[in-house]
């Protein structure tokens, strides 16, 4: 999966490197994923379909995970 990827559904993918990811279910049941990276410093779009915003140090992303 990359930046340009159909299976994202919106939003943009945060490009960076050594992700870490934690899957756990909230108070709710509702499965969740969390995400941590390295931030994506690089001034060169990698993906061509868009350079995503630059960051330092660590990024943690969160959403629902939603079932098909």
């Amino acid at each position: 999966m990359n930046a340009c990827s159909w299976d994202i559904m919106h939003g943009a993918f945060d490009q960076g490197a050594k992700p870490t990811v934690a899957l756990f279910a909230d108070v709710a049941g509702q499965m969740r994923v969390a995400e941590l990276h390295e931030g994506f410093t690089s001034w060169f779009d990698w993906g061509n379909c868009g350079k995503p915003l630059t960051r330092t140090g660590l990024v943690l992303d969160g959403w629902p995970l939603v079932q098909s």
